[in-house]
């Protein structure tokens, strides 16, 4: 059969050649193509530096699907996920000044920081709580939300960019939260 499809005319002359930027691209349509089930069980592997899958049991597992869904539309392999996930799973412990003056954390937003944590302290920890007391905290001081989730977000991660505040609050956790926001405060000065 394979004999009586092939014709010489339909081989190109042209070297074969691979294109590694279309293969990740491909990939990364895959992953997007994925149900929330098999992306989760695709990615676990890949974050058995942060979860042992003996440890995890049925609200860890609803937390991992809904994280690692975060990441859907940002990762193009499935290793990707371990470095994007890592500070849900370990608090940051400085900042570069670069960082925190492109985050904007100003004297302003150290106060705001300051504020923030103790709202949050009596937050029951829904993204749409969440939202709603940085949201009413930004009507009430007559600022835009980036004045308060740049320098929020950098202090929470570590980093100057990640999926929505609200969502990346939510998984990070109350508790992480409230200990990170601590440990910036006590460690900086306003500037």
């Amino acid at each position: 059969e394979l004999e009586e499809a092939f014709h010489l005319h339909q081989v190109s002359s042209a070297a074969a050649s691979f294109d590694r930027d279309k293969l990740i691209w491909f990939n990364g349509k895959y992953i997007r193509d994925m149900d929330p089930e098999a992306l989760y069980r695709a990615c676990v592997p890949f974050l058995k530096k942060y979860v042992q899958l003996s440890d995890i049991n049925i609200s860890t597992r609803e937390w991992l699907i809904g994280l690692i869904g975060l990441y859907r539309e940002r990762i193009e392999t499935l290793s990707e996920i371990a470095d994007m996930v890592d500070f849900y799973f370990v608090d940051p412990v400085d900042y570069s000044d670069e960082d925190l003056r492109k985050a904007k954390v100003t004297r302003d937003a150290f106060n705001a920081l300051l504020d923030l944590k103790k709202l949050f302290e009596d937050t029951e920890w829904t993204i749409e709580e969440i939202e709603k007391v940085i949201r009413d905290y930004t009507q009430s001081r007559e600022v835009g939300l980036g004045k308060i989730a740049n320098p929020l977000r950098l202090v929470v991660t570590g980093r100057r960019a990640t999926p929505g505040i609200f969502d990346t609050l939510f998984y990070v956790g109350k508790q992480p939260v409230l200990r990170r926001i601590e440990h910036f405060l006590s460690a900086y000065q306003p500037g």
